[in-house]
């Protein structure tokens, strides 16, 4: 089932309060639709109760939240502190891959039951419920500032962009670890190139490095898209969190990002960090409750 395309009733309000009040919100820009300005409405609102920006994290096969969590701490703790990180799962439980065994006691999730999106044609039933679900988590959990995905969570990050032609899940960011998604699934799918902001992340030693280069070149080049490199293969190896040149680069591109939408973004963040974790089924049927 395909979540309902309605507004959800919190974010109608957070509209309408922008409009009865254009004194305390001073959104200048022009909107092309009620969600847009009830996003900008809600992440105003956030940004004066000093609130962190919402940043939705996605696992990747044979994977599930509690492994995100450590894979996204490799990448440097202070991201943690940075964003209110919510991590959600797939529904299709697999067989463990990967040794994943010795992190986990499990589930061991994914999205689809298998490990890429790309050999899937656009219109199979198990790769558009995947799409579905991430979109009723964004707009039942958000708005999100920004997105996380690694190996098939990154894939279906591009996907669920690539087909969100009315704008139903803005970000200002995401960061695709590793993605397995290929170049041919966009032939004839989408007439061009993603404009969300991105960060991709590839191992020169990856057996996916030529997959994930391809994703990259699936989004707009120039200033808001930043490629990084390291030595390792299908992983995000802990060293990258003291990696002086990997964390340099990446702190930049997010807060060049991040200021787009957001007034400041604290270097050294203090507040203590918060995360959710969902792993009970979402009825996408009540996402506009």
């Amino acid at each position: 089932t395909s979540p309902s395309v309605t507004t959800p009733k919190r974010w109608q309000m957070a509209a309408e309060r922008v409009i009865s009040n254009p004194e305390l919100f001073p959104i200048d820009r022009s909107f092309k639709s009620v969600d847009a300005l009830a996003r900008a409405a809600l992440r105003a609102e956030a940004r004066e109760k000093g609130s962190k920006p919402k940043l939705l994290a996605l696992h990747g096969i044979s994977s599930n939240a509690e492994i995100t969590m450590m894979q996204f701490r490799n990448l440097g703790a202070w991201l943690s502190e940075m964003f209110d990180v919510t991590y959600v799962e797939g529904d299709v439980e697999v067989e463990p891959r990967y040794d994943v065994q010795k992190y986990s006691e499990g589930p061991f999730l994914g999205w689809t039951p298998h490990s890429s999106l790309a050999s899937l044609p656009e219109n199979n039933a198990e790769s558009q419920h995947a799409v579905d679900r991430v979109m009723a988590f964004c707009r039942k959990l958000g708005p999100f500032d920004g997105a996380f995905g690694f190996s098939q969570g990154a894939s279906l990050l591009t996907r669920v962009l690539g087909q969100d032609a009315k704008g139903e899940v803005p970000l200002d960011f995401v960061i695709l670890a590793h993605s397995t998604y290929g170049g041919s699934v966009f032939h004839g799918t989408f007439p061009s190139r993603i404009t969300v902001p991105s960060i991709h992340i590839i191992g020169i030693n990856d057996d996916v490095k030529p997959i994930s280069e391809e994703t990259a070149k699936q989004y707009e080049s120039g200033p808001d898209r930043l490629v990084l490199y390291h030595e390792g293969r299908h992983e995000l190896p802990r060293d990258l969190s003291i990696n002086v040149s990997f964390q340099a680069r990446l702190k930049h591109g997010l807060q060049r990002f991040l200021t787009k939408s957001l007034d400041h973004v604290p270097e050294q963040p203090t507040a203590q960090r918060q995360r959710r974790w969902l792993r009970v089924p979402l009825d996408i049927e009540s996402v506009d409750d």
